[in-house]
């Protein structure tokens, strides 16, 4: 990548970490406002999606021969606040020092919008030299840290076109971790269904000073205890059997005290089954009254494979009794990608070709991310945001005081993003064909 890119894209990514687009500020429109001047240095049009509260989306299309089957580059806008403790620089300040990036975002996700943009430039030079093979997609949404209801939740709807059959380059992985001589890089190619289950106990009441055997909380006790120690048969799905066998000797291990071992073995249980969190408990509230009734809402994180009605069928085997019924208010299915696609085999090569050479190593990601709403419409989504850091280590600074990105880090992952991408999108031989390409109207994301 050029010095002089690269150079810019170091001041985009300071840029957007002082802009505090706190999501309960919705403030994104900052920060797309940022990433507009940026991009129009490059003469890459941009245009900002409002979502019905007016909160700010900003997406970037380059052009190609196809409009089938996109690459997208998908990050979001909003952090979460940077809580009350004090940090060593102030969160929004993109203090650099020591060759180290201080600031709320620095690792989600303002690093991989910096990241993508700085890949988009690169493939804006493509397009005008031999023109590209397919679309080319830039998004960075808004509300991520809140549900996603004023970002994808409401960009799925209103492009949905640029979803369909689309690789997309997302958020959730490309941390890196030691087993032994090997150096894993985990890649996100997958990710739990997300379930809302109301569940509902009937009982005898009465006074508390003679409580009843027949309690209703009782009953809805034993149901969620039924939930929750409820340990069901797990699918070998691919990327939960190749996790497995890459790492067998750690997972095999009778003790694990290592710290890395010891989340390496919690992956592994978080990828072969269901998480259970019980949300809201409603007992009543009446002083000195047992209540006939009692219910409790959960929240239930699927396999990625799991149905609707498969997870219907499960809760009818685990909920069977006559003092309890449940309901089912929502339910959006996971998603797992290919774990052998091309993508990854190239993201291996070139980083060997950094000298840091290492083994993708898929996985379903932690918890939720804006590829929940587009999983049944794209073809594969990779969470990979490549990073010199160890996985263990992020977690120790996503979310929390401190937050920060080592230069050095960033700037291999800019380049190993642009090495597998640019490829993926340029034309190949006899397919160039050159022609002049002119900037897309103010309308460009209809269909």
């Amino acid at each position: 990548m050029d010095s002089l890119v690269k150079k810019r894209v170091h001041r985009l990514l300071t840029e957007l970490i002082r802009a505090d687009t706190s999501n309960e500020l919705a403030n994104e429109i900052e920060a797309a406002e940022i990433l507009q001047v940026f991009f129009a240095e490059y003469d890459i049009h941009t245009e900002i999606l409002y979502s019905p509260h007016g909160r700010a989306n900003l997406i970037a299309v380059l052009d190609g021969d196809s409009s089938t089957d996109p690459i997208v580059l998908l990050s979001h806008l909003d952090v979460v606040g940077p809580g009350e403790k004090d940090w060593v620089h102030p969160p929004f300040s993109g203090k650099v020092e020591d060759g180290v990036l201080w600031g709320r975002g620095a690792l989600d996700t303002k690093q991989l919008t910096a990241m993508h943009a700085g890949v988009m430039v690169e493939l804006k030079k493509q397009a005008q030299a031999n023109g590209l093979r397919q679309n080319v997609i830039f998004l960075a949404t808004a509300d991520e840290e809140n549900g996603s209801a004023e970002g994808m939740g409401f960009l799925v709807n209103e492009i949905p076109h640029c979803f369909k059959n689309a690789t997309i380059f997302s958020e959730g992985g490309g941390f890196t971790s030691q087993v032994g001589a090997q150096r894993y890089m985990f890649v996100a190619a997958g990710e739990k269904g997300t379930a809302t289950v109301k569940v509902k106990a009937n009982g005898e009441g009465g006074h508390a000073g003679a409580p009843p055997s027949d309690q209703a909380l009782l009953h809805l006790l034993a149901s969620l205890t039924n939930i929750l120690q409820k340990t069901f048969n797990p699918p070998q799905y691919p990327i939960l059997s190749n996790y497995i066998e890459h790492l067998e000797a750690v997972l095999t291990k009778e003790e694990h005290t290592d710290e890395n071992e010891i989340f390496l073995f919690q992956m592994r249980d978080y990828m072969m089954f269901p998480t259970v969190t019980v949300q809201n408990v409603n007992v009543g509230n009446q002083i000195n009254v047992i209540p006939y009734y009692a219910e409790a809402e959960i929240e239930i994180r699927v396999l990625p494979m799991t149905t609707e009605q498969e997870l219907k069928q499960q809760l009818s085997t685990v909920l069977d009794s006559k003092s309890v019924s449940w309901e089912l208010l929502s339910f959006q299915q996971g998603y797992e990608s290919n774990i052998d696609s091309s993508a990854l085999s190239e993201l291996e090569k070139h980083s060997a070709n950094m000298n840091y050479p290492l083994k993708v190593l898929p996985f379903t990601a932690l918890g939720k991310t804006d590829g929940r709403f587009i999983g049944q419409l794209a073809k594969d989504i990779y969470g990979i945001s490549p990073v010199k850091i160890p996985f263990i280590e992020v977690l120790k600074r996503v979310h929390k005081e401190n937050e920060r990105i080592e230069l050095d880090s960033f700037d291999y992952g800019l380049e190993l993003l642009w090495e597998t991408i640019v490829p993926m999108a340029q034309k190949r031989g006899d397919e160039i064909v050159v022609t002049k390409r002119e900037s897309r109207p103010s309308n460009f994301v209809s269909e």
